[in-house]
């Protein structure tokens, strides 16, 4: 049986304060502010998109720092989101202007590829991103006025990055897309729900400050979210497959059934089943 994930909703970016961050993320990179609301005992949820992207980024309260063990030669080392863009210079230009910082390890400026050009920046908080034009122009580029026309990759922090491939791989049913590694940079290994566009890369690194609450725990909001039609029919699954979740069974609530686990280096995720009138299409 395959579990029914259909898409990757949700992705935490950890952030010290989230009003700086909302002002920067709205104001700096122009992306929508999509949900600000609290619960009582609950952290605040806050997210934030780029216009025209359904992947919301949650900007989760707290404070962390990764170790990656690479110098700065290796720029962002992996540790970024990428964004496909239609004009790398343009959008670095008008980023630059608004007072983003292009300082990622040894590079200040957009680097041109073998297969195209990239330039990388970081947030307050130094939250690495990346952006990314292909040689040759692909479905994203809309001839509109977005610098962020799609989001390509995302990071996911682990200890041994064999013993993911296999969690992913085995026990989530996640396709192996690239596996390679460069001299003077970590592997780079990502992998991705069969149908997906968006990859995962599993960054080999370690958490010097970690906000995350242990597995048992709820996540704060430092959790990525996939969207499923059978909630219930893909716990099963993963739990036959090992997957370890923090309740006997899912929950209902009025967004949907919602189920929680975590992978074997702490990482939080949500398999969200939404209510009828939730989403769409």
């Amino acid at each position: 049986m395959k579990p029914m994930i259909e898409k990757l909703t949700h992705v935490p970016i950890v952030v010290s304060d989230q009003e700086k961050s909302l002002k920067f993320y709205t104001e700096a990179l122009g992306f929508e502010k999509r949900a600000d609301y609290g619960l009582p005992g609950n952290p605040r949820w806050l997210t934030v998109a780029p216009k025209g992207e359904e992947l919301e980024f949650i900007l989760a309260q707290g404070r962390q720092k990764v170790e990656m063990g690479v110098g700065p030669e290796a720029g962002t080392a992996g540790n970024h989101i990428a964004f496909l863009t239609e004009d790398c210079l343009k959008g670095y230009e008008r980023l630059k202007a608004r007072g983003v910082d292009f300082h990622v390890g040894a590079y200040k400026e957009p680097q041109k590829q073998a297969w195209g050009i990239s330039a990388s920046f970081k947030d307050p908080d130094g939250n690495l991103f990346t952006m990314l034009q292909p040689n040759i122009a692909g479905e994203a580029a809309k001839n509109d006025d977005r610098i962020f026309q799609k989001t390509t990759h995302v990071p996911i922090i682990v200890g041994n990055q064999d013993r993911a491939l296999k969690f992913y791989v085995d026990g989530l049913g996640f396709e192996k897309r690239q596996d390679y590694q460069q001299a003077g940079r970590p592997r780079w290994l990502t992998v991705a729900p069969k149908g997906l566009e968006l990859e995962f890369i599993l960054l080999k690194g370690r958490y010097v400050v970690d906000p995350r609450t242990p597995p048992d725990a709820d996540s704060g909001g430092n959790h990525w979210v996939f969207r499923t039609n059978d909630c219930r029919k893909d716990v099963e699954i993963f739990k036959s497959r090992g997957v370890k979740f923090q309740e006997p069974a899912p929950k209902d609530e009025p967004f949907g059934v919602y189920a929680n686990f975590t992978d074997p280096d702490g990482n939080h995720f949500s398999l969200l089943q939404p209510a009828q009138n939730q989403w769409k299409g």
